[in-house]
């Protein structure tokens, strides 16, 4: 095992101990560490295992309780101003609910990645991504989640077919199912 940190533009997003993989090839987030999001807030510290957060359900819930009077319900007319300009929104903590509709990433070592819409609506996605527990379930498509995280950017993409793709990006704390 070996510490150090993983860091993406600068910033740190791990700070802590790693362990070989020699399956993959890749060092994994196993040991002691600290979990940041992409602007820097502290969202965990403590155990992890092959990438995976070391957290009971109960203690997840807790913290989820913890966080929810941080974070603004997103509403429909959020979103549009999320679109508009993103800038005002990006470290803005929120809670929103939606459906599971595609899947890029289901478990990549802890790391889960997938569209939700925002009150189940197909004119409003959002691009989430989340560091899941170790025992944790997992997102799963069509299924309805609630989602306590941060705005950290706008996704924006053409499809190659002339239709634009546009998506608040949010970093999950917690997912509720």
């Amino acid at each position: 095992m070996v510490s150090g940190q993983t860091l993406d533009n600068g910033a740190v997003l791990y700070d802590g101990s790693f362990a070989w993989h020699s399956e993959e090839g890749i060092e994994l987030y196993d040991g002691e560490g600290k979990l940041y999001n992409m602007l820097g807030r502290l969202i965990w510290t403590g155990q992890f295992s092959m990438g995976c957060l070391v957290e009971s359900e109960e203690a997840r819930l807790q913290r989820s309780k913890e966080l929810a009077p941080l974070c603004t319900w997103l509403s429909d007319t959020d979103y549009e101003r999320i679109i508009q300009n993103e800038s005002d929104w990006i470290g803005r903590m929120v809670r929103l609910e939606g459906n599971v509709t595609y899947m890029w990433d289901e478990d990549w070592f802890g790391y889960g990645e997938f569209e939700v819409l925002l009150n189940h609506s197909d004119k409003r996605p959002l691009d989430v991504y989340y560091r899941y527990g170790v025992d944790e379930k997992r997102a799963v498509l069509d299924q309805n989640i609630t989602v306590l995280g941060t705005i950290t950017g706008v996704y924006r993409y053409d499809d190659g077919t002339g239709h634009p793709y546009t998506a608040p990006l949010v970093e999950a704390e917690i997912i509720l199912h």
